[in-house]
């Protein structure tokens, strides 16, 4: 009686300290995402830096005036001016530069 006893004393520390266990992880694992989701933050800060910093030299404003030029003749040119398009050019820019970033922090 005092053997089973012992087992059922011992049983609950291992079910306390696989508990505990547990809790540890679940912790680091919250901590982790944090850390993760703050280091893509801070990325699509300096991603945005950065095109800006393009969308102001030479071959930024060729490359958005190129693709804004491709949109207005998706538009079949009419119906949307030159100001919307280059805001639409840089936006896919912005929007292409946030996936790539986001596929590479899943990965």
């Amino acid at each position: 009686r005092e053997a089973a006893a012992e087992l059922v004393r011992l049983q609950q520390l291992h079910v306390e300290a696989m508990r505990a266990l547990c809790d540890r992880a679940r912790q680091a694992e919250i901590a982790a995402r944090h850390e993760a989701a703050d280091g893509l933050e801070l990325a699509l800060e300096e991603s945005k830096r950065r095109l800006r910093n393009f969308a102001e030299t030479e071959e930024g404003q060729a490359y958005l005036a190129e693709r804004a030029r491709r949109i207005m003749e998706t538009h079949g040119g009419g119906g949307i001016d030159e100001s919307s398009c280059l805001r639409e050019a840089h936006d896919d820019l912005v929007r292409a530069s946030e996936a790539k970033l986001r596929t590479q922090t899943d990965a």
